[in-house]
């Protein structure tokens, strides 16, 4: 975000409000990461970038990376996705989050 931030030349108030609401899931009590389960490895980039994906009816193609919570007077949980991409830089280099 810091990176979308300086691309789209965001003054430092807009950066907070992104923030808030980035950070605005985790305040929750009922807040919980989900385990990584049943996913797939998927290339992008012509190889270059690749992806965790979840296999399954339910949330077909979605990030493994992923919340849940149940909002205040709901009965129903709301959940975020949290897309990535990984890359490699240069050969035999580390896996990088992008």
């Amino acid at each position: 975000e810091k990176r979308v931030a300086q691309q789209f030349y965001h003054l430092e108030a807009d950066s907070k409000e992104n923030w808030d609401y980035y950070i605005e899931d985790y305040k929750h009590k009922d807040f919980k990461m989900m385990p990584i389960e049943i996913f797939r490895l998927v290339f992008y980039g012509n190889g270059k970038m690749v992806a965790l994906e979840q296999i399954g009816p339910k949330y077909q193609g979605e990030s493994v990376l992923w919340s849940r919570y149940i909002k205040e007077g709901k009965d129903f949980y709301s959940m975020t996705f949290y897309p990535f991409l990984l890359h490699r830089p240069k050969p035999d280099a580390k896996l990088e989050v992008i």
